[in-house]
């Protein structure tokens, strides 16, 4: 065999070693358990893809799924209660490939029921189920879904959109212009948005809830004390209130809404600047100009007024009505 002869095999070995070793990157499975403590502290870090945290009867920690192609090492460790699961990714990678999640990791992970949950994410979509202790996720431009999550809840998007019901305990939910969309929590909990959209309805006590530009709808079933706020955003609100009930709505230019159900007992102060309106539908009390400046304001009871509203705007339009 001659030199030039030597020098293609060479060639296509090397060759094939090097598309062996990118579709196996490509198909990479993986199925990894170890075991942990029940009350387990995880962290699980993935840069894009898609993370579905479920929780098992066991004392394992299960991670099956497929890693993201650009993925350059898989990490899966316990130490103690601390246990991390990291899908490392290369630090050149340009800016477009974080916007495709379809070439990201895929992966369940099965935590004990007590574990706590630390996500973190980029354009990663977490799913996040029967968790009963504490839950913190972040991701950039990725989804949050969550369902049956108790104890202390943090969930945070930038343009992401979150969905979640039935979550217990002390619940915070945020976005910059991504939407949150929640039902059935209980507890306290509390909104942020920045230009994005709040939907929820919510059997929360205690409720605080706030956007700058975006708008939101919120329905408080069983609401013992709420303050809700916007810059210029609108706000929807229906609430049924108990004899203790407090109610904060507040506004600078966003428009108000605020509906009563027909039997509540409630005072209501209303107060709107030169700029702003009042409109009264709940009964005949006509709304007074006061001051210099020419503001509006609303006082009036209904039934025996056992619970208490405070509503005001600076240049909005504030509309009180039974729904």
């Amino acid at each position: 065999m001659n030199v030039t002869s030597i020098r293609y095999l060479i060639l296509f070995a090397v060759i094939n070693t090097v598309l062996f070793t990118v579709t196996d990157t490509r198909a990479q499975q993986i199925s990894q358990s170890q075991k942990v403590t029940a009350d387990a502290r995880i962290v699980i870090e993935n840069l894009r893809g898609k993370v579905s945290v479920h929780t098992t009867d066991s004392e394992l920690v299960e991670v099956t799924g497929t890693l993201d192609p650009e993925a350059i090492e898989f990490v899966f460790t316990v130490n103690g209660k601390d246990v991390r699961i990291e899908v490392k990714m290369p630090k050149q990678l340009g800016n477009e490939a974080w916007l495709d999640q379809q070439s990201g990791s895929d992966l369940l992970i099965k935590v004990p029921s007590r574990a706590s949950v630390i996500g973190k994410g980029i354009s990663t979509d977490f799913e996040l189920t029967n968790l009963q202790s504490n839950t913190q996720v972040n991701t950039v431009s990725g989804s949050i879904t969550a369902n049956k999550l108790s104890s202390q809840v943090t969930l945070e998007t930038v343009s992401g959109n979150i969905v979640a019901e039935q979550l217990t305990g002390d619940v915070r939910l945020s976005t910059v212009s991504g939407s949150i969309d929640e039902q059935g929590s209980r507890g306290r909990v509390e909104y942020r948005a920045v230009s994005g959209k709040i939907r929820a309805q919510t059997e929360a006590s205690n409720v605080n809830a706030s956007v700058v530009s975006g708008s939101m709808k919120l329905h408080l079933a069983k609401a013992v004390n709420a303050n809700i706020s916007s810059v210029n955003g609108a706000l929807i609100t229906s609430a049924v209130l108990t004899d203790d009930s407090l109610l904060n709505l507040s506004s600078i230019n966003g428009p108000i809404s605020l509906a009563l159900a027909d039997d509540v007992s409630v005072d209501i102060t209303a107060v709107a600047g030169a700029g702003g309106r009042i409109i009264n539908d709940l009964d005949s009390t006509a709304v007074k100009k006061v001051g210099y400046r020419n503001s509006k304001e609303l006082n009036t009871r209904l039934g025996d007024g056992s619970a208490l509203v405070k509503a005001s705007t600076i240049s909005g339009k504030l509309h009180l009505s039974k729904r």
